[in-house]
């Protein structure tokens, strides 16, 4: 969102806000952090920091992205429900933005996910995910940084040693 409201030109920053769910909080602060550090300075100083959360059964706007993003949804799913699609059209205005993720990029973080995945499923319980994200945010909070770019080689290896030294292996 960012990157794109810096190529049209846009000047005023942005507040995120997410929906509030048991844990989710954590999880987006853990990343948010690296996500908006990887971004160019005039991306990056369009987020106004810090991110904010939001019940989704108080909160107008989410309630707003919410009934809009189902009412898309559906209809790209191809609902050919003529009222899903009429509710859909009047919904949209000329501010709302749709990204089409192409098939190669699925196709690329599927490959890599498909790396990190047999870490990923170790962590069945709501506990172990716990201990980790609290290695994971020592590890920031100490300078760790993910790589960037597409270096999926360098990630995975920074992921199998933090994972190591979660399970006491190092």
């Amino acid at each position: 969102m960012a990157r794109h409201l810096a190529s049209e030109g846009a000047i005023t920053p942005v507040t995120f806000v997410f929906d509030e769910q048991n844990g989710v909080n954590t999880d987006v602060a853990l990343f948010f952090d690296y996500m908006v550090e990887s971004l160019d300075s005039v991306s990056r100083g369009l987020i106004k920091m810090p991110i904010g959360y939001g019940d989704d059964m108080r909160n107008l706007p989410l309630q707003a992205a919410d009934m809009l993003a189902w009412h898309i949804r559906r209809q790209r799913e191809g609902n050919e429900d003529p009222v899903v699609i009429r509710r859909a059209e009047y919904l949209r205005s000329e501010t709302h933005i749709e990204a089409r993720v192409p098939l190669e990029m699925l196709v690329r973080w599927g490959a890599a996910f498909s790396q990190v995945l047999p870490i990923l499923q170790t962590l069945k319980t709501k506990g172990e995910w716990q201990r980790f994200r609290t290695v994971a945010d020592e590890a920031r909070r100490d300078g760790f940084r993910p790589p960037h770019g597409d270096d999926a080689v360098d990630a995975l290896a920074n992921i199998r040693a933090a994972w190591d030294q979660f399970r006491g292996k190092s």
